[in-house]
């Protein structure tokens, strides 16, 4: 019951945030990542990485938002730019339930501390900063938060399906931006340390 209330809470906190920040509030390279995702949408290719200021970033997150500009764009449905700061605000919501799932299976029996835990994950002063953000951080965040999910699944129940699902999730944040290389190291890591027992 604590959890639902959380998530809720800090689900309604980010969508007023959203809801009262401009955009191109605290985001020091949103129109680079907008230029990415309008050059996707306008030559139908990936740009060149020096071509632009965020050109050089893994292309997974301007291609999830490409049919967003180019819908919003073709049929004045909607404000572009909130609708892609809609989706920064799904990827935090969805981190926070990752998150709760992954305190659950680290401390299923205190639910005091758990309820704690996810509370200053989810009010975390950046992360709602991030719900509103146009970028590839609030996507890169929620895979994060399910391969170390996974992984964590994995090294104690050792079931094969849990090592591939944190593997997909490692490759989708490392497609999404190159930090991603660390949940992916985190499981190879992993590996490694169960091969050699």
């Amino acid at each position: 019951m604590a959890s639902r209330l959380i998530i809720i809470s800090a689900a309604l906190l980010a969508t007023q945030y959203l809801l009262k920040t401009p955009y191109n509030l605290r985001g020091h390279d949103v129109l680079g990542h907008l230029e990415y995702i309008w050059y996707i949408v306008r030559h139908h290719k990936l740009p060149l990485s020096f071509g632009g200021w965020e050109f050089h970033q893994p292309p997974l997150y301007y291609l999830l938002m490409t049919p967003v500009f180019y819908l919003g764009e073709r049929f004045s449905l909607y404000q572009l730019q909130s609708a892609i700061q809609l989706f920064s605000l799904f990827c935090w919501i969805a981190s926070i339930f990752v998150a709760d799932r992954l305190l659950t299976h680290l401390n299923p029996n205190s639910r005091c501390w758990r309820a704690l835990l996810l509370a200053l994950f989810a009010f975390w002063p950046s992360g709602i900063i991030l719900s509103a953000r146009i970028g590839n951080d609030p996507l890169l965040s929620l895979f994060s938060m399910i391969a170390l999910w996974q992984t964590l699944l994995w090294w104690e129940k050792k079931e094969q399906r849990h090592y591939f699902w944190a593997l997909i999730a490692a490759s989708l944040a490392l497609m999404t931006k190159a930090s991603g290389l660390v949940p992916l190291a985190v499981l190879l890591f992993t590996l490694l340390h169960l091969l050699q027992k």
